[in-house]
């Protein structure tokens, strides 16, 4: 089974079918609410959506993320094919080229942080976060206010399994926003090996098949 989790394999027409509520977000400043309103081959993963003409509406080649409306812990990430009188038709075949690209879901895993290092490059401080999203080119987390700053870069080591050394990564964050328990922060992957992106599409691709997993009687 390939450990790369595309939008074939989590069967995104059985998640999203045609008539589904999503949310289109682009360029971290759009965003426009649509619905899926075809798939345009059975081949490829193309998704028809369609808002309101007067809505603004991205440009041929843009990255956008296609969220559940429903639930938009779910969100895919794809490329504009076209544009025609608010039919926004997007390519959703991930690129393993480009991290934006990667199926990212809702999980709950443990990053610590580390936040501070001596002359000698020991570690003197570090912080605990509360991973709320992940992908293969980033995530989204909640910290602690005070101990992050957007646009810095950090070592941490993420949690993936209870039974495995915890994974290295580097990680830059890109923007943070007020939250109940802190601030949330979006941060992007720096320099990750392939193999240590293909362990996080494993850890993800399990949580999906365990959540589709039907409940026992």
């Amino acid at each position: 089974m390939s450990s790369v989790i595309t939008p074939e394999s989590a069967e995104l027409r059985n998640i999203l079918p045609v008539g589904s509520e999503v949310v289109l977000e682009w360029n971290a400043a759009f965003r426009v609410r649509g619905r899926i309103e075809a798939y345009s081959s059975e081949a490829a993963a193309r998704a028809d959506v369609r808002i309101e003409p007067e809505e603004p509406n991205p440009g041929e080649g843009t990255t956008v993320s296609l969220r559940m409306a429903a639930d938009e812990a779910r969100a895919w990430a794809g490329a504009v094919h076209n544009v025609d009188q608010g039919l926004v038709s997007l390519d959703l075949h991930p690129d393993p080229g480009n991290s934006r690209s990667y199926f990212r879901m809702s999980i709950r895993l443990s990053l610590r942080i580390f936040v501070g290092s001596d002359e000698r490059g020991v570690t003197t401080a570090q912080t605990i976060a509360r991973l709320i999203e992940l992908s293969g080119g980033g995530c989204r987390f909640v910290a602690a206010p005070d101990m992050l700053e957007p646009g810095s870069v950090y070592d941490a080591t993420l949690q993936l399994e209870d039974d495995r050394t915890p994974l290295t990564v580097r990680l830059k964050t890109l923007r943070s926003s007020p939250h109940a328990d802190g601030l949330e922060f979006s941060a992007s992957f720096l320099d990750l090996k392939e193999p240590d992106r293909q362990r996080i599409l494993r850890r993800l691709f399990e949580e999906y098949r365990h959540l589709r997993r039907p409940e026992s009687p």
